[in-house]
């Protein structure tokens, strides 16, 4: 898309980030959705009937998420075993974005206010800038500030989705935006990742529920990362909170009743990370008397290559998806899996007052310690050790 392909500085002397806008295509980012969406349904040898999920990322590159968390670190940045970025830097700088936020700070009655320039860079840790380390993000500015970007953001996904809802208006499929799990530094007061990303939350502020709530207008599905993480696997220095963070996002998107999605970040093909998945899935457990009451109603898993289809690998993968089916025959009607019905016409906008009111941070819904459709654990490895070295299984 245009307003992802093009390059410029932003903010700093010899930074090349992603602008927001583009500036050598005139094709706008709602544009080029709504191309693409018109060129799948002009072509009368697409079908759509095996479509479940469009899923839009509306994030990072577009729209709901800032570009990006994948800086490169020195070799002594690299805290965490999965190379997770030690900070996030603001993508606010173009030309485009200081005179939106200048002409609005005006509007506010302070037009002397600028843009932050001492919310650090990436590498930086939250103490080592003013804007974090100073509390400057709980300042009049600094809240006037995060309330302005992640607006932006939320309103920009709010028109990608519309237009994205009307070129695919009456076709079988379900759209969705990937929200990106950010769980570095969601257990420090600043939530300096998120923040910076473009996720507004903090301990007493709930960034994610307003996005939910923009998505409801839509008949969207909520689709979020992380789901095989846990604290105890990340690095103490990155103060990591990927379960809190998954039944914080889980609770928000459950109470504005739309459909919530999530997928692993890593690629993972080990017991405990299938039960952690299957914890977020169904955070209280199968239910006798029907479907759970908590439930997500998609999975995508990272996903389907060599090495997931290894003798051993591919051996647990099978009983994870039993599992996920809660131990219930195979059926070959797909109707039994989905009910995806034809698109309906997005729902009249929602005020941004309106939005902002799912700020307010709830109590998460409680989730179970154990999933209760274990794919096993130790002894299971044990047993499939000696499995894997008889060659004909």
């Amino acid at each position: 898309m245009a307003s992802i392909v093009c390059q410029k500085l932003v903010g700093f002397p010899s930074r090349r980030r992603l602008c927001c806008q583009p500036e050598f295509h005139p094709r706008t980012t709602q544009k080029s959705v709504q191309a693409v969406g018109h060129g799948f349904g002009d072509n009368p040898g697409f079908s759509f009937h095996r479509i479940v999920k469009k899923p839009r990322a509306l994030a990072a590159e577009v729209s709901v998420k800032e570009p990006e968390t994948s800086a490169p670190l020195r070799e002594e940045d690299k805290m965490m075993a999965n190379y997770v970025p030690i900070y996030v830097m603001l993508q606010c700088y173009d030309k485009y974005l200081r005179a939106n936020f200048k002409e609005a700070a005006t509007n506010a009655g302070h037009p002397e206010w600028e843009l932050p320039d001492d919310a650090g860079v990436y590498n930086d840790t939250p103490d080592a800038t003013a804007f974090f380390g100073s509390k400057g993000y709980l300042s009049e500015k600094g809240k006037f500030f995060l309330t302005w970007y992640s607006n932006k953001l939320i309103i920009h996904g709010d028109q990608i989705l519309d237009e994205a809802n009307k070129a695919f208006l009456g076709c079988k499929l379900k759209l969705a935006i990937k929200i990106s799990g950010i769980h570095w530094w969601y257990k420090d007061a600043t939530h300096a990742a998120e923040l910076t990303a473009g996720y507004y939350n903090l301990n007493d502020r709930d960034g994610y529920r307003p996005i939910a709530r923009m998505l409801s207008r839509h008949y969207g599905a909520f689709n979020f990362t992380c789901l095989e993480m846990k604290d105890s696997e990340q690095d103490a220095a990155a103060k990591s909170g990927p379960q809190e963070l998954v039944q914080q996002v889980f609770s928000g998107v459950k109470r504005e009743e739309i459909y919530m999605a999530g997928e692993n970040a890593l690629e993972r093909y080990d017991r405990v990370a299938y039960n952690q998945i299957l914890i977020n899935v169904r955070p209280n457990g199968v239910s006798k008397n029907g479907p759970p009451k908590l439930k997500m109603e998609a999975l995508t898993y990272l996903r389907l290559g060599d090495e997931l289809l290894k003798k051993a690998n591919f051996r647990i993968f099978k009983v994870f998806v039993q599992k996920l089916h809660a131990d219930q025959p195979y059926t070959s009607d797909p109707r039994n899996y989905t009910t995806v019905v034809p698109l309906e016409r997005s729902k009249p906008e929602i005020p941004i007052e309106e939005l902002l009111k799912a700020t307010e941070m709830l109590e998460p819904f409680p989730f179970d310690d154990q999933t209760d459709m274990s794919v096993g654990g130790a002894l299971n490895d044990f047993i499939d050790g000696f499995l894997n070295m008889i060659p004909f299984l």
